[in-house]
């Protein structure tokens, strides 16, 4: 996911099995820092989006814990 605030960076997360982290990385593919989501956990995370949030005119990360690989989930 590009970063709207930080023209070249871009944003991901790992799948099931890690902490609630998110990582920042460049073009080339270094890192620009892992970052934790407090209050989160991080059962298994499908997806990464940018929209808007509780301050106007702020753009804030979202991520989808939406992943039941086992269909266990409800």
């Amino acid at each position: 996911m590009a970063s709207r605030s930080t023209p070249g960076a871009y944003w991901t997360h790992n799948d099931s099995g890690d902490g609630p982290l998110i990582y920042a990385f460049n073009a080339s593919g270094a890192s620009l820092g892992v970052f934790r989501v407090t209050g989160a956990q991080a059962i298994d995370w499908e997806d990464i989006s940018i929209g808007p949030g509780p301050a106007r005119g702020k753009s804030y990360l979202y991520v989808g814990d939406i992943g039941d690989n086992n269909a266990t989930r409800s």
